[in-house]
Order: structure tokens, then C-alpha cells, then sequence
């Protein structure tokens, strides 16, 4: 007996290891196929090829006809058959798809179709809708319109599907409205799992029939396979796709998860115009569109352009393939002159195939292409080029750099309907948005150059406005010392490629401090101070910027510049140490020791922060010296953006101010013998890095920076306060 218990337990030990083993093997995706080619049109099969595109564990394909007739459903285990027109479907099938199809589903298939894929399996009638698949017992009432409708789910729909019972909201167009027959095919069993409700809300169309209590949804078991089917579209529907994913569920018995897509920050919007039949090469194109994210994809039909769809797209991809003379929605018919203003207002529309043909027929302008990855890349480059409502791009290698954003926020220098210089009590930029790149994970930038990594600097700056072009900045203000020196040409450069100018800080700060009349006008020695990071002052970016505008403004006095290096004082601003103002003043001191050793150098005029951090540090240095001029380039910076923006009349004129910040921080997969005990980059890694010893190397990510991460520091909340209420309010 002990002997048997032994085996037991070996056994259930044994098999309960493999089970455990398989339970853990990943689940096979969810192959799924959707019919994309004659007759499936409009926003239904744009949804559900954005479904297919971004639903989880899935495998999608997407065929035609021909495909069906030539056995594709043999590895398929879900067959999706959109919304459009029934009879072009069908015929696209023909019998021996039809065949095919049934033969798919009685073998354990599944079937999701709606409004025409619920059309297609319902019984023939001798009227519009001949050569139907004939599988559910119900033929064509009197359909037609589109609206909003109440859908009443009973208890058979939650039984069955788990679909709680009450009324949903769906979109109704022009869908059937069933009507019981007699007829019934063999091994199949359907249940009605919804009907009409009382609401109706119309759509610009009135619904031609009275729709309460009628059949609005089926559920069958058809061999040894599953039907869900639709009169309506739940694909458009306001439940997050719940309806969808339940009947997924019912058919094949797999829970498959999916997230509507939103637009991202600044990101373009690309309108793809889908009136028409889409055929599999379109699919696939509009699939690799909607995978990349590189823009935000939205459906154009007819009624949705009528609505003022077209304001809210940057440009339009018309790949339809439809006869000239047939093409009456989307773009053409009463929308032609909506396309036509959206075009005058500076979109475009990039057409290839037959919808150029269609375009002249209607003289539309649009940009021809002689295929859809032709026109993908000419569209590419015109949503590249830089708008006016673009935003503003300000990057720092932490927070220091949003003492420049606080100045943008608030600058009042000039009159904002007449663009004169004088201050009208509104802010310059008050109708500008902008997106804001601290990369704190990196920084202090000033230390790179004496661990001998320059070139380093040099990429992480490069990356810092790479970003900031990524969100579709239309200029690009670098708010920080470090980079501007190391980094101004190479970002310069980068940033012109798109037709965006660049801003740094030193030559605006250099023009300030020499603008002051004591210096301006000064016939003697004089000197000027910079406090800077280590790095900065190691650069001599200060001297050759000040010599250069001692010569353009033609001062005629002597002008000696003395440096000091704030080692670890952006640092302690950073992290809101109490100690930083004690740092700060330490280190004017010795600039000043230094000013007072040398000799025939003229009074000390004018001290330049040269380093964003530290006008958070501007009290303690005012209080420790009065009467020093201590310049801010802040302001300055402001301003030469502006005027920049102003010279290429790129000036927002519509929208209110707005603030996206970000920061970056140390990826979360890094091993933790390169973290510090405050879960920063400890310095060793952070200066032993090289451009070549980084590649393929992710060592840090973005995270947006907002309220929560403000408050952590005092600097931000007492000192800046246009940028705490923005973020605040973000």
C-alpha cells in the first residue's frame, strides 16, 4: 500500500510538473483573417483592419475572394467579413466560395460579420439581395439611413457571450433588418441575442424603417463552429470594443485584448480615404501605416468629412479605386468644396492609382504618386516641414534649462497685433505650445569634457534636439550652456535639414551682459564675469562669443573675461539642495578673488550666469553682492526665439499656450551595479560611456514630468511660477 502511495504521489508529482510546464508555454496567436477587397468599404473596415492591427496574440491576414476559393481558411481559425456592400461581397465569392466558407465554419470555424457580413449569411430574397450564403434563417426587410441606435442585449447574450444584458449604443447604416424565414440549414442552431431598441439618433440620413424589436444580433453553433453576427457596427461602437471582444470570445473561445489608439503628443494626423472598396494591397499598406505609429490614422468616409473631419487632419492618403464617375462621397460629390479649402489652408492630399484619375475628373489638386510607398514618402516629407502651430522645443540637460521656459511663458516685449517692441500686457508666445526635454538621467553635461568624453556630449546633445524634432518642434531653443557650447553647430546643422533655426544661450547671454550702458559705452578696461559649469568654461565658448560681439558692436573698450567653474552647483540646484546657494556664493567669490588679483583689468561690470541652473540660485548672489549686474540669458534667449519666429512668420495665430515636459531617466532594465542608492546613473558609468560602447546599449528612457515631479523640487515652485501653474494645469 505505502508502495502505491509512493507511485501516487510520483505520478501526480510528475504530471503536475507538466502540466505546470505547459500552462506556461506561450499561447499560439489567434489566426485571423478579414475580408478587405470588392464590396468591404467605409469606416467599418478601416476599424476592423485596425483591430487586426493592434489587438494582441494575434496573427492577421487580410484576402479576398480569390484567396477564400483557393483554401486560405484552411489555417485560419477567424474569419471577419465587414461592413459594405452584401451583393459585391458575394459575388466576389462566388458559389465556391460560399462553399468554402461554410465549410470552414461546420469544420470549427469561427464567423464574425457585420451589417454585410451579417447580410451574407441570411437567405436570398428575389429582390436586391439574390446569391446570399443562405445559413441563418432570416431574409431582408426594408432597410436603409444611418443613425445611432439603442441595442437591447437580453440574458441569451449573456449566457452565451457574457455580454451584460441592457442597451448599448451602436452605429447603424443602412444594415438589414431581418425578417424570420422557415427555412433552416442543417446543424445549425441561432439564437437572437439582441433587437432594436426605441432610440434613434440620426446621422444626417433619417432610418427608412421603424426599428424597435426587431433581430439585431445572432449568435449560432454551425457544426462544429461559431457565428456571431451583427445588423449593426459594433467596430465603430463607444464601449471599447467590449462587443467585439465577447463575440471574439463566443467564436473562438480565446480572450484577445486590444487598446484604442490615441493620439500621441504633437503627433501628425493622416486621414485615409476609405468610401471605397479597400483589395488586399491597400490593407496591408494602411496595416504597415497604423504598426509604425509614426502618424495618427483616422478613417475619411463621406459623412464624417461632412462634419469637419478634414480640420482636424494634417494630410489625406486617397488610395481608392473606384471609376471617376462613380466617385460621389469622400472628397468628391458635396464634400468637393471641403477638400478644396482644406487643400488652400495648406493640406494635401497624395493620391496614386485610379484616385488621380478620379481627382482630375473633379479638378481637385491633389500630389500624385506613382504607388502608395511613393506617396507614403512624399507625405512623409511635407508633414516633416515645420507649421506655425507647431510648438516650440526648449531642451536642458536637466531642469535649469526651464528658467528659460519661464521667460518664454511670460515675455511681454512686444505688441502682439502689430509685433512693434513695446508691451501690450499680454505674453509673446501666448498662443504658442511647447514641448520641454530635460535629460536628467545624463546630466551634469558640464563634467563630460574633463573625463575626456566630448564626443559622448556631443551625441547625447544631438539626441536632446532629436527628440524635440521628433514632436515636431518648429524651433529649437537649446537652454542650456553645456550644449550650446559643445553642441551648437552639430544641432544647427541637424536642425536645418527641416527648415528649423536654432537658439542657444551663450550668444544671447554674451549680447546682454555687453548691452549694458556701463559696458556698451565703456572707453577704458573693464571685465566681465562668467560663472559657468566646468565643462562650458573648459569649451572657451564664453571668450570667443564675447570677443566676436566686442567687434560686431564695436566697443572700444579693453574687455578682460574672467571664468569660474561651479563645479557640482547644477547638481545641487537640481536636486533641490538647501546648500546650493551657499555653493553659488562660495564660487562668486572666487571669481571675484580672481578679478581682484590681475591687474589693469578694469572694474568687474557685470557677472553672466552661464549655466540655467543658477538664476534659481539669484538671491543668495544678490544678497552677497548688491550691486553687481548679474545677466540672466534667459530673457535674452526669449527673445531671439521670437524674433526668429516672427522674421519666417511662424507665429501661432490660433490655440491657447500649452506645455508638454519630459525628462529622461535610467531604463528600468539596467542592472543595478550601475545605479547609485537614489537610483541615478552613478557617476562612474555615466562618465566611462562612449559613442561606440553605447551602441545597441539603451541606458536610459523618457518619462513625462508634470506636477508630481515638480513638487519634488523648491527651485520650480518658488521661483518659477509660470512654469509650476503649466505644469499644474497639464
Amino acid at each position: 500500500m505505502k508502495n502505491l502511495i509512493k507511485y501516487a504521489v510520483v505520478v501526480f508529482a510528475v504530471f503536475g510538473v507538466v502540466g505546470a510546464v505547459r500552462s506556461a508555454q506561450p499561447v499560439k496567436p489567434l489566426r485571423l483573417a478579414v475580408y478587405v477587397d470588392n464590396g468591404a468599404r467605409g469606416e467599418g473596415a478601416f476599424r476592423w483592419i485596425q483591430i487586426a492591427t493592434i489587438a494582441e496574440n494575434v496573427e492577421s491576414k487580410f484576402i479576398d475572394g480569390e484567396a477564400v476559393r483557393s483554401g486560405v481558411l484552411d489555417n485560419i481559425d477567424l474569419l471577419i467579413m465587414p461592413g459594405g456592400s452584401s451583393q459585391r461581397i458575394s459575388r466576389s465569392f462566388g458559389e465556391v466560395g460560399h462553399e468554402k466558407i461554410k465549410s470552414f465554419i461546420r469544420s470549427g470555424g469561427g464567423y464574425i460579420g457585420t451589417c454585410a457580413g451579417c447580410c451574407l449569411l441570411m437567405q436570398s430574397d428575389d429582390k436586391k439581395h439574390r446569391n446570399m450564403m443562405n445559413v441563418i434563417p432570416y431574409t431582408f426587410g426594408v432597410c436603409g439611413g444611418k443613425s445611432d441606435v439603442d441595442v437591447e442585449f437580453n440574458d441569451r447574450a449573456r449566457e452565451l457571450a457574457g455580454i451584460p444584458e441592457g442597451d448599448w449604443p451602436i452605429r447603424y447604416s443602412q444594415g438589414p433588418v431581418p425578417i424570420e424565414t422557415t427555412t433552416k440549414e442543417k446543424d445549425l442552431n441561432t439564437v437572437v441575442v439582441a433587437r432594436y431598441g426605441k432610440s434613434v439618433k440620426a446621422m444626417g440620413e433619417e432610418p427608412w424603417v421603424q426599428f424597435p424589436g426587431s433581430p439585431a444580433a445572432f449568435a449560432c453553433t454551425y457544426g462544429k463552429g461559431k457565428i456571431f453576427a451583427f445588423t449593426v457596427h459594433p467596430e465603430m461602437d463607444f464601449n471599447d470594443h467590449t462587443l467585439i471582444k465577447r463575440a471574439i470570445r463566443y467564436v473562438t473561445g480565446r480572450e484577445i485584448e486590444w487598446c484604442e489608439p490615441k493620439p500621441l503628443d504633437f503627433q501628425r494626423t493622416v486621414g485615409v480615404v476609405c468610401d471605397f472598396s479597400f483589395g488586399v494591397e491597400t490593407a496591408n499598406f494602411v496595416q504597415s501605416i497604423l504598426k509604425s505609429r509614426e502618424f495618427f490614422v483616422v478613417p475619411l468616409v463621406g459623412h464624417l468629412v461632412a462634419k469637419g473631419a478634414l480640420d482636424k487632419v494634417d494630410a489625406v492618403l486617397a488610395p481608392h479605386n473606384v471609376a471617376p464617375d462613380m466617385a460621389k462621397k469622400g472628397l468628391y460629390g458635396d464634400n468637393l468644396k471641403l477638400a478644396e479649402k482644406f487643400i488652400e489652408r495648406g493640406g494635401r492630399v497624395f493620391a496614386w492609382g485610379r484616385s488621380i484619375d478620379t481627382a482630375k475628373f473633379h479638378s481637385l489638386k491633389v500630389e500624385s504618386a506613382c504607388d502608395a510607398d511613393s506617396a507614403l514618402e512624399m507625405m512623409r516629407n511635407f508633414l516633416s516641414a515645420p507649421k506655425s502651430t507647431d510648438p516650440i522645443g526648449v531642451f536642458d540637460s536637466g531642469i535649469g534649462g526651464m528658467t528659460v521656459l519661464d521667460k518664454m511663458l511670460t515675455m511681454d516685449l512686444y505688441d502682439n497685433g502689430t509685433h512693434e517692441r513695446r508691451s501690450d500686457g499680454r505674453p509673446d508666445f501666448e498662443k504658442e505650445n511647447f514641448v520641454y526635454f530635460g535629460d536628467q538621467a545624463n546630466m551634469p553635461y558640464g563634467d563630460y569634457a574633463a573625463y575626456g568624453k566630448s564626443d559622448y556630449l556631443k551625441s547625447l546633445i544631438l539626441g536632446d534636439a532629436n527628440f524635440l524634432l521628433k514632436n515636431h518642434a518648429k524651433s529649437v531653443v537649446i537652454a542650456c550652456n553645456t550644449a550650446t557650447a559643445w553642441g551648437l553647430k552639430e544641432v544647427s546643422a541637424e536642425t536645418a535639414k527641416t527648415g528649423v533655426d536654432t537658439v542657444g544661450v551663450i550668444g544671447a547671454g554674451v549680447l546682454s551682459a555687453l548691452s549694458l550702458p556701463e559696458i556698451r559705452n565703456a572707453e577704458g578696461a573693464i571685465s566681465v564675469g562668467v560663472m559657468a559649469t566646468p565643462g562650458t568654461i573648459a569649451s572657451g565658448a564664453y571668450e570667443r562669443a564675447i570677443a566676436a560681439e566686442v567687434k560686431r558692436l564695436g566697443i572700444k573698450a579693453k574687455v578682460t573675461v574672467i571664468t569660474q567653474g561651479c563645479a557640482g552647483l547644477a547638481d545641487a540646484v537640481e536636486a533641490g539642495d538647501v546648500k546650493a546657494g551657499d555653493i553659488a556664493v562660495e564660487n562668486y567669490r572666487a571669481l571675484s578673488a580672481k578679478h581682484a588679483a590681475l591687474k589693469d583689468a578694469g572694474p568687474l561690470e557685470a557677472v553672466i550666469l552661464g549655466c540655467t541652473h543658477y538664476p534659481f540660485v539669484l538671491t543668495p548672489l544678490k544678497k552677497e553682492a548688491p550691486a553687481m549686474d548679474f545677466v540672466d540669458p534667459a530673457l535674452a534667449t526669449a527673445e531671439a526665439c521670437y524674433l526668429n519666429l516672427l522674421k519666417k512668420k511662424m507665429l501661432s495665430e490660433k490655440g491657447a499656450q500649452d506645455l508638454k515636459a519630459y525628462i529622461s531617466v535610467p531604463a528600468p532594465h539596467l542592472d543595478k551595479r550601475y545605479l547609485d542608492a537614489n537610483g541615478n546613473l552613478t557617476r562612474e558609468i555615466k562618465y566611462s560611456r562612449s559613442v561606440s560602447s553605447s551602441v545597441g546599449k539603451i541606458w536610459t528612457v523618457v518619462k513625462p514630468y508634470g506636477e508630481a515631479e515638480a513638487k519634488a523640487n523648491k527651485f520650480i515652485r518658488q521661483s518659477l511660477n509660470a512654469v509650476w501653474k503649466a505644469l499644474c494645469d497639464d
